[in-house]
C-alpha cells in the first residue's frame, strides 16, 4: 500500500512538472530558442517516462510555433507534421486539429482561398467534438484572413464569434488577444472610442493572464492610439511601459521598436534631449 502511494505521488509530481514545462515552453516560443528546446527535451523525457506520447506531440507543436514566429516556415512545417503524426498514432484528435490550424496559418501566407477552405473544415471538426480553444483559434485565423482581403465587416464578425466563446468559458488570454485584434482594426478605421475600450480591457486581461508578449502588443497599440488622438503624454506613458515589458521578456526586436516609438513621442513633446537619449539606447 505504501509502495503504491509512493508511485502514485511520484507520477502526480511528474505530471505537474510536465504541465508546468508545457506552459513555460509555450510562453518562451516567441523569443527564446535556448529555453524552448532545453525545456522541450525535459518535457519529452517526462512524457516518455509517464507513457504519455501525445504530450510529445504538443511539445513538437510548440517547436513549430517558435519557428513560425521566427518566419522559419520550413522548420515550422516539419515540426507541425511530426506533431500530427504523433496525434494520429496516439488518437489525440484535439491535438491533430490544433496543429492543423497552425499549418493553415502557414498556408495563409501563400494561398488565402485554400487557407479559408482548410479553416472551415477544421472549424466543423472542432465544433463537432467540442474543441473550444481550437474553435477560438480558427475564428481568429478567419478574422486575420478577412483583414488580408480587406473585408473588415467579416473580420469583425469572426473576431466577435471567437470573443463570445472565450468570454463564455472565462478564457482571459483568448479574450485579450481577440479584443486586441478588434481594437487594432477599429484603430485602423479611426474608431478611436471603440478601440480605446477594447484595448484597455485587453491590457487588463493580458496582465491577469500573465501573457507578456500579448501585453507588449496591447501596450504598443495603446501608444499608437494615444499618439493618433494627440494625447502625447499618454503615448509616452504607454511606450515607457512597452520598453519595460520588452526587456522583461527578453525580446530584442521588441526593445528596439519600443525605444523608437518612445523617442518619437518625446520628439512630439519637444523633449529633444530625452528623445536623443532614447534613440541612442
Amino acid at each position: 500500500f505504501l509502495t503504491l502511494n509512493f508511485v502514485l505521488h511520484a507520477q502526480k509530481t511528474d505530471l505537474q512538472r510536465l504541465n508546468e514545462l508545457k506552459k513555460e515552453i509555450k510562453n518562451a516560443t516567441y523569443y527564446d530558442s535556448t529555453t524552448v528546446f532545453q525545456l522541450g527535451e525535459e518535457g519529452i523525457r517526462l512524457a516518455n517516462k509517464l507513457k504519455k506520447k501525445n504530450e510529445i506531440g504538443w511539445i513538437y507543436q510548440y517547436y513549430g510555433n517558435f519557428n513560425f514566429f521566427s518566419s522559419n516556415y520550413e522548420s515550422a512545417d516539419k515540426y507541425y507534421k511530426k506533431s500530427i503524426d504523433i496525434a494520429e498514432k496516439t488518437k489525440d484528435y484535439q491535438l491533430r486539429n490544433a496543429t492543423k490550424i497552425r499549418l493553415t496559418f502557414i498556408e495563409l501566407e501563400a494561398d488565402v482561398i485554400k487557407a479559408e477552405s482548410s479553416f472551415r473544415k477544421l472549424l466543423q471538426e472542432a465544433k463537432r467534438n467540442g474543441y473550444i480553444e481550437n474553435e477560438i483559434e480558427i475564428y481568429n485565423g478567419l478574422g486575420i484572413m478577412y483583414e488580408m482581403r480587406l473585408q473588415d465587416d467579416k473580420s469583425i464578425q469572426c473576431y466577435q464569434s471567437g470573443l463570445k466563446l472565450s468570454e463564455k468559458y472565462h478564457m482571459d488570454y483568448f479574450t485579450s488577444f481577440l479584443l486586441n485584434n478588434l481594437g487594432l482594426l477599429k484603430l485602423e478605421n479611426k474608431q478611436y472610442s471603440g478601440a480605446k475600450k477594447d484595448l484597455e480591457r485587453a491590457l487588463v486581461l493580458s496582465t491577469k493572464a500573465n501573457a507578456s508578449r500579448l501585453r507588449f502588443n496591447v501596450l504598443v497599440n495603446l501608444g499608437i492610439l494615444n499618439k493618433q488622438t494627440n494625447n502625447i503624454a499618454g503615448s509616452i506613458s504607454q511606450y515607457e511601459l512597452t520598453v519595460e515589458e520588452a526587456k522583461k521578456i527578453g525580446f530584442p526586436p521588441g526593445i528596439v521598436v519600443a525605444y523608437i516609438n518612445l523617442g518619437s513621442s518625446y520628439l512630439d513633446a519637444k523633449q529633444i534631449t530625452k528623445a536623443r537619449q532614447t534613440i541612442d539606447e
